[in-house]
Order: C-alpha cells, then sequence, then structure tokens
C-alpha cells in the first residue's frame, strides 16, 4: 500500500515535467461505444488511412495521423511509437503503438499548442515526455508520462490525472504498473525501463562522433590504398629505370664478390637505423658485421634514385678493378629482387673532415698525421690515374670523401661520380656538372672540361685545408678573400706560415709546411698545363731535394698577378717573419 502511495504521488510530480511513450499496452481504455461495419464505405476509408499510417508512421518523429473519405463516413487515425521504440521498427510492430480512431472533428483542424503549461520542457518539444526517479528507504522508483503530440497541454494534464486516478484500482500492491488511455500513458517501476535525455544526447553524440570517426577512417584507408598505388607504380618505373641503367648480367660473373641478401640483412640488423652511417642521392649507408666478426659498409642504393643508379653503376665499374692501400675497398656485391647493394670494408675513423673542421678532435691531427694523410691521398690519386689498369678520374675529392682507417691512413671513397678514360685520353667534358663548389677546377666549372688536371687541382685545395684546418668553401676573410685568396697573399708576402693551424706549431715541421703550401698553390694554378700531374706532386713531397717551380695566381682569386714578389725560400726566412 505504502508502494502504490508513493508511486502515486511521483507520478503526480511527473506533471509539472516532460512526457513519454510506454511500450507494451497492458489496458486500453476506451470511452466509445461504437463498432465499425465490414463492407461499408466507412471501413474502405479506414483501410485506405491505415495503409497511409504504415506507410508514414516512420517519419514524423514517431507520430502521424491521417484522414479519408467525407462525411459521415470519414475515417480518421492517429499512430504513436513509444520513445523506445527504434523508428525502423514500427511498421512491423504496429501492435505496440498505441491506434485510436475518432472522427475527424476530434483530432482538431488547429495545430497543437506546445508548451502552455509545465507538463513538458521547452515550447519547441515535438513529444509530450517526461520520466522521474525517487529514491526511498529500500527501492527506487522510476516512473513516466506521456500524452500523444497533437493535443492540449490542457487536454494532456486532464488525460493524466485521469490515467493517474485509475492507479488505485489496478495496481494495488504491486511493485510496477502501467496506465494507458488513447491520450496518454504512465508507468511506473522498481528499475530503470527508460533512457534519460542526457543517455540520448550522448548516444546522439556517440554516433556523430562514430560516423566523423567511421569517415575519416575510410578516408584514411582510400588514401593509404591509392598513395600505395602510385607509390608502388613509381617504383616498379623507377626499379624499371635503375634496371636499365644497371645489368646485373654485366656483374654476375664476379662471383668472388656476390653477397647474400639475407647475409647483409643479418650483418646490419634489418638495415636498422640505429646502424645508418649516412646518406646521399645514391640511398643509404648501413654498418654491420659479419659471422668472422669482419666489419662492413654497406652501400645500399634506393629504388627510386635514377641519378644515384647511374652513380652506383660508375662506382662498380671503377671499384671493382681497383686495389690500393689509400683507396676504400670493396668487399663485394649484391643484386636480388629490387636491392642493388655494395659492401666496402668498414672505416673506423670516419672521414677527414670529421677531425680537420671541429674545433676539438682536429688537435688530434698533429703535423706527422697530416702530412702522412696528404702524402697518402696523392699516392691514392697516382694509382688511379697513372698505376691501375684504367685512368680514372675522381671528379669529387673532398675532405668527406677521405676515411681514414685505425692507423689514420686515409682511403679514398666515393666514385659515383668517378670517369673512366681510355688509355690515350687526356680529356673529358660533360654538359651536367657534378661535384662540390670550391674544389672544381675553373675549365671545369665553366666549360664541363675534366681531366686528371682536375682531380689536381681538387688536390690543392685539399692541402691548404689540411694545413690551415679552414674551408675553403666557408672561410672568407673581413675583406671577402677565400682560403686560396688568404694562402696566396701570405705567400706574396713572405709568410707561408701564417696560413698554418696554430694548434700545429709544436708539432710541425716548418719546411714541410711550407713545401706543402708551396705544392698546395701550384696545384691549384688557374692554368691547367701550369699544375703539376700527381707523379710530380708525390715526387715534391717525398723529396727534399726535388726543385719546385713557383705558383703563378690561383684561380678563383682577387689580388692581381704581381712578379715583383718575393716569397720566402728559406727556413731562416720564416722563423725571421713568422
Amino acid at each position: 500500500m505504502m508502494l502504490k502511495f508513493f508511486a502515486f504521488l511521483s507520478l503526480l510530480s511527473l506533471l509539472s515535467h516532460g512526457i513519454e511513450a510506454t511500450k507494451d499496452p497492458v489496458e486500453l481504455l476506451c470511452p466509445g461505444t461504437s463498432t465499425v461495419t465490414p463492407n461499408t464505405t466507412y471501413q474502405a476509408n479506414l483501410d485506405l488511412v491505415l495503409y497511409s499510417l504504415l506507410s508514414n508512421a516512420t517519419t514524423k518523429n514517431g507520430f502521424y495521423k491521417s484522414s479519408a473519405g467525407h462525411r459521415p463516413s470519414t475515417s480518421s487515425m492517429a499512430v504513436f511509437s513509444a520513445e523506445e521504440i527504434s523508428q525502423p521498427k514500427i511498421a512491423n510492430i504496429v501492435w505496440q503503438m498505441l491506434l485510436k480512431i475518432w472522427p475527424l472533428a476530434a483530432l482538431g483542424t488547429k495545430k497543437p499548442s506546445f508548451g502552455t503549461t509545465t507538463v513538458w520542457h521547452s515550447q519547441s518539444s515535438d513529444k509530450k515526455f517526461a520520466t522521474r526517479k525517487d529514491k526511498f528507504a529500500l527501492f527506487q522508483l522510476f516512473s513516466s508520462a506521456e500524452c500523444v503530440p497533437d493535443i492540449s497541454a490542457f487536454n494532456c494534464s486532464e488525460c493524466l490525472r485521469k490515467a493517474i486516478s485509475y492507479l488505485p484500482s489496478c495496481c494495488s500492491g504491486k511493485i510496477g504498473g502501467r496506465i494507458l488511455l488513447p491520450s496518454c500513458s504512465i508507468r511506473y517501476e522498481t528499475y530503470s525501463f527508460y533512457s534519460s535525455p542526457e543517455a540520448h544526447g550522448r548516444a546522439a553524440l556517440l554516433r556523430i562522433i562514430g560516423a566523423v570517426a567511421s569517415s575519416a577512417v575510410v578516408a584514411m584507408v582510400v588514401f593509404a590504398v591509392v598513395y600505395r598505388f602510385f607509390r608502388r607504380k613509381r617504383l616498379k618505373k623507377s626499379s624499371s629505370k635503375i634496371d636499365e641503367i644497371i645489368d646485373r648480367s654485366e656483374f654476375s660473373n664476379i662471383e668472388s664478390l656476390q653477397f647474400r641478401l639475407s647475409a647483409i640483412k643479418a650483418a646490419t640488423n634489418n638495415f636498422d637505423n640505429r646502424n645508418k652511417l649516412g646518406e646521399g642521392g645514391f640511398g643509404s649507408v648501413y654498418k654491420g658485421t659479419l659471422p668472422n666478426g669482419q666489419e662492413i659498409a654497406a652501400k645500399r642504393l634506393s629504388k627510386c634514385s635514377g641519378q644515384g643508379a647511374e652513380e652506383f653503376k660508375n662506382e662498380i665499374e671503377s671499384v671493382t678493378k681497383l686495389q690500393h692501400r689509400n683507396l676504400v675497398r670493396l668487399l663485394g656485391l649484391c643484386f636480388e629482387g629490387e636491392e642493388k647493394i655494395l659492401v666496402y670494408e668498414f672505416v673506423p675513423n670516419r672521414s677527414l673532415d670529421y677531425f680537420l673542421f671541429d674545433a676539438v678532435r682536429k688537435d688530434q691531427l698533429y703535423w706527422p698525421k697530416r702530412y702522412k694523410i696528404i702524402v697518402g691521398i696523392a699516392r691514392g690519386l697516382l694509382y688511379l690515374h697513372e698505376d691501375s689498369r684504367l685512368r680514372i678520374i675522381h671528379r669529387d675529392l673532398k675532405a668527406s670523401n677521405v676515411l681514414l682507417d685505425g692507423d689514420m691512413n686515409p682511403r679514398i671513397s666515393d666514385f659515383g661520380t668517378a670517369r673512366i678514360f681510355g688509355v690515350d685520353q687526356i680529356e673529358g667534358s660533360t654538359n651536367r656538372i657534378v661535384g662540390t663548389y670550391g674544389y672544381m677546377s675553373p675549365e671545369y666549372v665553366t666549360f664541363g672540361n675534366f681531366s686528371v688536371k682536375s682531380d689536381v687541382f681538387s688536390f690543392g685545395v685539399l692541402i691548404l685545408e689540411i694545413i690551415s684546418s679552414k674551408r675553403n668553401s666557408s672561410s672568407k676573410s673581413e675583406s671577402g678573400e677565400g682560403l686560396l685568396d688568404i694562402a696566396w697573399r701570405y705567400w706574396r708576402n713572405g709568410t707561408p706560415l701564417k696560413l698554418m693551424d696554430p694548434a700545429l706549431k709544436e708539432s710541425c715541421s716548418i719546411n714541410e709546411v711550407i713545401r706543402g703550401v708551396h705544392i698546395g698553390l701550384l696545384c691549384v694554378q688557374e692554368d691547367m698545363e701550369d699544375r703539376p700531374t700527381m707523379a710530380a706532386v708525390v715526387a715534391m713531397l717525398t723529396s727534399d731535394t726535388t726543385s719546385l717551380p713557383l705558383p703563378r695566381q690561383p684561380a678563383f682569386t682577387n689580388s692581381s698577378d704581381v712578379e715583383s714578389y718575393k716569397p720566402c725560400s728559406t727556413i731562416s726566412d720564416q722563423l725571421n717573419t713568422c
């Protein structure tokens, strides 16, 4: 009895809130006594309205009304689905709807007036629907009240009051109950049987988020598929171009140099980025360790680099035929599938520029080491130009392409831009200038002509950099002088030792430093005919008795060539002036 009283109070309080629909009809109170006679005009009109009702009830937010015929056989209907019934199910579960039939006049010709009382929250609400939850000592009571949308606020209130008045007679002593009238319904239970407005809002928001997320995922998948398609197409095209450039059959007969891809992957931990030593236009270089403990440097060609393929082919053609202690040593190569890899011995002390141009590390290069490096590079170039089976022009000699082994011996590397000359060939030309500005000879920069004297010019720049620890490309003074300008000015003023890195003062041989500056200036003369060959350079570096001609003004310098300058010719002169 107490529960019934609480339910009665709870449902009364819903009159000051909104309204909701119910599901399974338990009881229908119909005050009218009229019946429908079969096979009449009214029955036919009723069938038309019912058909229209079932076709349109899934719209209009679950509420639809229609009429057919003329007086006195007019048939009118309204269908209203419960709030918790999904719209697509309405047509299939008409028995869950409240179907009412009354004269058209009862439907009214005026639009329903919403929000005139506190039975619902908003004037814009298209459903008279409210819920309530009350907490008691031993249980919670959930209740709902609902009116069909097409009745007035006053009629809704009256209908609900009438429904509540039925509670004592139908639901006494029960923990739940429902009253369904043609225009309203009420329900109470000790469990939650409805979705709160907040839940509806959250569900709608989740549906929106889900739709947006799904659309985004679909878009990403489509993009990924399209990107992968075009990337594979591009890679396939690039791979075909690379295969045209590099004919693997040309190198398949070098059995002793063949490496299996699986062995290289195992050595480099599947080309782990942590093992990457560097990269360039051709691709990347990875450090690895073979099962026998030998360390290697694997030069892996990029799968979409046409220019890299040209350099890769040049390198194979050049290095496979070379063996010299001052050249980097090729251990083997690998052509499997789309992979094209050159395997070199690993040179532990990185490149010359790593030490030479660093304010701290350059101190590890005291003068005897520097002079040994100069002589070693000269011998490596001499081998390329005159002593190997082929005459090879490196075309990109610079500090970063000189590697240093464990004993700081130099190894010339990176033969990607190298050119092989015939036995009687002296000079070549190209329309595509490759290499590094600052090391290029004037005839190569201006006309694209290259020869052994182009490498000699690069070597001269490198000698002056090794002596001074300054880059030719970034050693401009306040007056705008480059390294060649500075070296030439010191030489003309009789003070070539001023070019030397001050850190070498304690370890240097003054005669070797002066001789080094002298040879460097001979190598960078503007006229290629005035430059010495590498055979002459090696003789100058290794023999104190070899006489040296006086250098002319270097290429790319601003000062005029003054014939009356007096260079220092003896060690005593240098000690007095430097």
